[in-house]
């Protein structure tokens, strides 16, 4: 899966898709379709525009920076995405920024 995402970064999504493919063939653990539209037809019923909007005002209007940390195939990406979705945030995409903070802090030890 990981050759298949860097070949997708440099723009190569038939050859991505390719490795995806063969990807899936090797897991162990099928994708399964049906289980991913179900959550996300539940995220989509509890996040109702009523919601939101009766939400709106409880935020924190801070313009400080929002760092999205966390291991692979945790749903960074997912939570990087829905951020992005908003008028109001920018990204960089995906970084290899806060391990090399963790590199210079390991060796100052």
């Amino acid at each position: 899966f990981l050759l298949a995402e860097l070949v997708e970064t440099v723009g190569a999504p038939r050859a991505a898709f390719e490795h995806f493919r063969q990807a899936q063939a090797l897991s162990t653990k099928p994708y399964d379709v049906g289980s991913e539209v179900a959550y996300v037809e539940h995220l989509a019923a509890l996040f109702t525009p009523q919601l939101l909007a009766a939400r709106k005002d409880e935020g924190d209007p801070s313009p400080q920076m929002i760092f999205v940390i966390g291991m692979p195939r945790s749903g960074t990406t997912l939570v990087e995405r829905m951020l992005c979705a908003h008028k109001e945030v920018a990204t960089i995409d995906e970084s290899v920024a806060m391990r090399d903070v963790a590199e210079v802090l390991l060796n100052l030890v």
